[in-house]
């Protein structure tokens, strides 16, 4: 055994090599090469799940399909074959977790509310183990609501303080002077009480800049044209007459302030710039690291406009990214593109009433020999909760454009980040095995005094009906 012991592990190093898809081409200088380059040397995977509905009452169980993809191709991924789905509250603590096997990017699994749970807005995530080597912002989520009767909303579910309360966030990342800049916000005590509230900015002298509204669920934006050195506070006034203080971040000396506004054919980008002699930036727009279009605009007057179409756009979330002259990242920003191709299909029934326990039957085909990935969840609805059927939208997003750029804007739904994936080099340090056949256990043994133990022998069990043990 101990002459094959070496030649055994030159394999599992080459299998691992080979699955994370080495490369030794160097990219050239443009972001477009860049990317392409880190699709080539590092595996990415793509998770989506669907689910049987959006709304659950404590007791029933969130049934899901996990698809594992492979983010350059959109085909099933044939590295990962664990699926990990976790349940988290408001405050980002995990309630449920489980993981499911996968085969040819599919698996299957189902989550059950305990009666522990307390009424609200809850997050479910999947992912794979490898995809935790990047950024957790290629994670997918989807929002989901937990009903209780018997269990009151958790007061924890929200953190008092006022910082947490009300967020602020500059369109593209930065609050910058001189130039209009447009914020979006995030007031979390509406999600609780359910009423609108208004809102305005003064400065330090107490004068009035600009007043606002909530539009969607807490949300909004406003334009606020800073100026350098002076401070800016928000006071919110809910329904209630409950009034609140924050003060707006700091705005930056120099910068480039990004503004985007959307017609019915393209996306109007305006770029507006403090910097003197700011000559040009490179324009990115890509759909997490899949370039769809790189072009350099220059400035005139300090302003930058850029007309993007939305044909060439895909379907859902793409980033834009605008950088300097030496590729360093100034700001993003997402879009949503609404624009919905849907595959024909026919759908029937074998009859249009069903007893309890009844096995539902449903004959589906898809025409023009078209391919999709569809899941199906058959469900009774009661009128009264006037809820939707639980379709999830692409990565949780609402539909409405108005709201869905809300949710963008405010960095409260699907946000990822090309500084922080790519460029800025975090993607390279790989910590995490690919689990290509099984699910891969690891652990530290301690001693009581939190010590690890060295130089003993330990014993590894796996109870089962089955069992397995290891020294």
């Amino acid at each position: 055994m101990r002459k094959y012991l070496p030649i055994s592990i030159c394999f599992c190093l080459l299998r691992i090599h080979d699955c994370i898809g080495q490369s030794n081409t160097a990219p050239s200088n443009t972001i477009t090469d860049q990317l392409q380059h880190f699709n080539k040397t590092y595996y990415q995977e793509s998770v989506y799940l669907g689910i049987n509905s959006s709304f659950f009452l404590v007791g029933e169980t969130i049934l899901f399909k996990g698809i594992c993809l492979n983010s350059s191709t959109d085909k099933p991924s044939d590295l990962s074959s664990i699926l990990y789905v976790e349940l988290v509250d408001e405050a980002a603590r995990p309630v449920l977790q489980t993981k499911v096997q996968m085969k040819e990017g599919t698996g299957y699994g189902d989550l059950f509310l305990p009666s522990s749970l307390s009424s609200g807005n809850y997050t479910l995530i999947g992912y794979t183990n490898w995809m935790k080597n990047f950024s957790h912002e290629n994670f997918f989520r989807t929002q989901l609501t937990v009903i209780n009767p018997s269990k009151k909303p958790s007061s924890n579910l929200v953190d008092n303080s006022q910082s947490q309360v009300i967020q602020f966030f500059p369109e593209g990342g930065s609050f910058v002077s001189g130039v209009t800049n447009t914020l979006g916000f995030s007031v979390a005590l509406e999600k609780i009480k359910g009423s609108k509230f208004t809102g305005k900015i003064t400065d330090e002298t107490g004068n009035t800049i600009v007043e606002f509204a909530s539009s969607f669920n807490g949300l909004g934006k406003f334009n606020l044209l800073p100026v350098f050195g002076k401070e800016y506070k928000a006071m919110i006034v809910d329904s209630l007459q409950n009034v609140y203080f924050q003060l707006l971040p700091p705005s930056l000396d120099k910068g480039v302030a990004m503004q985007v506004t959307e017609s019915e054919k393209a996306f109007q980008i305006l770029l507006s710039s403090s910097i003197e002699n700011q000559s040009n930036v490179t324009i990115l727009i890509h759909q997490k690291s899949k370039p769809i279009i790189e072009t350099l605009v220059e400035f005139k007057n300090s302003k930058a406009n850029f007309e993007l179409k939305k044909e060439i756009l895909p379907f859902g979330v793409s980033q834009i990214t605008f950088l300097s002259d030496n590729k360093q990242v100034i700001g993003e920003r997402n879009i949503f593109n609404s624009k919905i191709i849907e595959p024909e299909f026919d759908l029937s029934l074998e009859k249009k009433t069903f007893k309890t326990r009844d096995k539902v039957k449903i004959k589906l085909a898809l025409k023009d020999k078209a391919s999709a990935y569809i899941s199906v969840s058959v469900r009774k609805i009661e009128k009264k909760l006037n809820n939707s059927s639980g379709s999830t939208s692409d990565m949780g997003l609402v539909l409405r454009k108005e709201n869905a750029d809300l949710l963008l804007l405010t960095g409260l739904d699907y946000y990822y980040s090309l500084k922080n994936n790519i460029l800025g080099g975090n993607s390279a340090q790989l910590k995490y095995l690919p689990e290509v056949r099984a699910n891969l256990f690891t652990g530290v043994v301690k001693r009581n005094n939190d010590l690890p133990v060295i130089g003993e022998t330990v014993y590894l069990s796996l109870p089962s009906k089955e069992y397995a043990f290891f020294a």
